[in-house]
C-alpha cells in the first residue's frame, strides 16, 4: 500500500537524489526545493522521493513530499541562495579544473580546500 507522506527539509540525500534549497524567483520570501534525480533537476515548492529499504521491492517503496523548512527571515536575506541549477559537467572534469588540480594534496589527491573549511 502506497503512503504519501509530507516532511519539511533544509535538504537532503538519499540513493537517488539529493535536495537542495533554492530562492524563489516571483517571491522574495520563500524558498523552493530543487531536487537532483536521475541526472535532472527539477525545481518547485515540493519534490517527491520514492523511499525504501535496499531489500524493498517497488511496491513496498513509500513516496515522500518534501516541502522547504521555513526559515526565520534574518537567515533568509543573510544568505543568497541559488534561484536555478548550473550545468555541472561530469566528475571527471572537476578533477582536471585548475582550480581542483591546485590544491590537492599529493598522497591523497584529496582536495586541502575541504579540509580547511
Amino acid at each position: 500500500m502506497e503512503q504519501n507522506v509530507i516532511r519539511k527539509t533544509y535538504g537532503d540525500v538519499f540513493t537517488n537524489a539529493i535536495i537542495e534549497l533554492v530562492a524563489d524567483d516571483m517571491h522574495e520570501d520563500r524558498l523552493n526545493l530543487l531536487i537532483w534525480k536521475e541526472a535532472q533537476a527539477y525545481i518547485g515548492p515540493q519534490v517527491h522521493v520514492d523511499i525504501g529499504s535496499k531489500t524493498a521491492s517497488e511496491s513496498e517503496l513509500e513516496t515522500v513530499t518534501f516541502e522547504p523548512e521555513e526559515l526565520d527571515p534574518t537567515f533568509r536575506h543573510a544568505i543568497r541562495f541559488p534561484s536555478h541549477a548550473e550545468p555541472f559537467g561530469s566528475s571527471r572534469s572537476a578533477t582536471t579544473d585548475p582550480f581542483f588540480s591546485n590544491h590537492r594534496t599529493p598522497s591523497s589527491g584529496v582536495a586541502v580546500w575541504c579540509s580547511s573549511l
